[in-house]
């Protein structure tokens, strides 16, 4: 065996501006058969494809996804490909599991499935239950309705995020009562394209997508 060393992975990411981020626990790769896909885990949302070569190139693809503050990859992370798809289990004593599909250019989010019925007894993890905000019209151009409903009292969290899993936008993260409560939300500050809005509070999860025309 003979042994050699590769080009080291970019310490930034076009889309995380200057922040660095190294391999650390729950980094993971997966392979095609012709090139590699790997994250750096450790709470990095970087994903990068390498093609091997004289010299190897790294590239930069669409960052990982975030739906809340322990949605990072990190210990237990785990990646494969198959069938043109790399999936992804993000650990972190999380259940969620992403599936991308590859094109030539980039890595784009297809779905994501943390519905599995995979939770025990004794997990502490948010029930999802879709009925528990919806929204209306969707899709919308200018305004749309936001109605949620708080079943106990204690705090709650309704946060918009954009596809690349960034928050874009906090509109509730207090205490509330138990009850129906209505929000209005403009497009006015908004690019066209897909949102996720994150419905969190001590018992229940909910997330719905947005559609902006």
């Amino acid at each position: 065996w003979t042994y050699s060393i590769e080009e080291t992975i970019p310490l930034r990411h076009y889309q995380t501006g200057t922040k660095k981020a190294k391999v650390k626990d729950g980094g993971a790769m997966a392979s095609d058969g012709s090139v590699l896909y790997a994250i750096k885990g450790g709470g990095s949302h970087q994903f990068w494809k390498y093609t091997p070569g004289a010299p190897g190139i790294w590239t930069g693809l669409d960052t990982i996804p975030r739906l809340h503050n322990k949605s990072v990859p990190k210990t237990g992370a785990a990646m494969a490909y198959a069938n043109g798809r790399v999936y992804l289990l993000k650990g972190n004593k999380t259940p969620e599991f992403w599936q991308y599909g590859i094109t030539e250019e980039n890595s784009k989010l297809i779905t994501q499935n943390s519905n599995l019925n995979i939770a025990t007894e004794n997990s502490k993890l948010p029930a999802p239950n879709s009925k528990l905000i919806e929204i209306n019209p969707n899709p919308f151009s200018k305004f749309t309705t936001i109605n949620y409903t708080v079943s106990v009292s204690g705090r709650v969290s309704i946060k918009l995020y954009n596809a690349s899993g960034r928050l874009i936008e906090t509109f509730t993260d207090e205490y509330l009562n138990a009850g129906t409560y209505t929000t209005r939300l403009s497009a006015k500050s908004l690019a066209r394209g897909i949102y996720f809005l994150k419905y969190e509070d001590a018992t229940n999860s909910s997330e719905v997508k947005l559609i902006v025309q």
